[in-house]
């Protein structure tokens, strides 16, 4: 049998302010509070809760419920521009293989020659979503060296 998970009011919007930012721990605390209290305050969903003695509770898999509803609610209704549109498919904001800091990285490089002209290039050929690239072999080299720096300011940043 699967265990429940259940968190205090404190918690949970401290778990509010962790996946919905856009508000503070103690304006979540009291729109939760609100949300339990007056059922006229305007709440589009409603979260249930569970009163242990003079505690508040809130399931784990409500709140994650809650959460998604809001991004969508937020996405749904929010009018992007294209450009606004397009980042956050760049990023997968809202996909199963996406976050709000990226897509993780699915590719394979492939060297190769063009066989008109005879010159070298290498293609990165990435597959979600599925998109492919030619970059001369100069291209090759500096993202090298920019991949190689990266790695090194993560081990600094390790050892820190």
């Amino acid at each position: 049998m699967k265990e429940e998970v259940l968190y205090t009011s404190s918690k949970a919007a401290a778990i509010l302010h962790e996946q919905l930012p856009d508000k503070t721990a103690e304006q979540w605390a009291t729109w939760l509070h609100n949300n339990r209290n007056n059922p006229a305050h305007g709440a589009i969903h409603k979260v249930p809760f569970e009163r242990a003695g003079k505690s508040v509770l809130y399931r784990a898999d409500d709140l994650a419920t809650f959460v998604e509803f809001e991004k969508s609610k937020r996405i749904g209704t929010m009018k992007l521009s294209g450009r606004a549109a397009e980042a956050l498919r760049a990023v997968g904001f809202g996909e199963a293989a996406g976050s709000t800091t990226g897509r993780k990285l699915e590719c394979t490089l492939v060297a190769a020659r063009d066989e008109a002209g005879g010159k070298n290039f290498a293609q990165l050929i990435i597959r979600n979503p599925f998109v492919v690239f030619r970059l001369e072999p100069e291209q090759v080299r500096e993202l090298a060296t920019e991949f190689a720096d990266m790695a090194t300011a993560f081990d600094r940043w390790s050892k820190a």
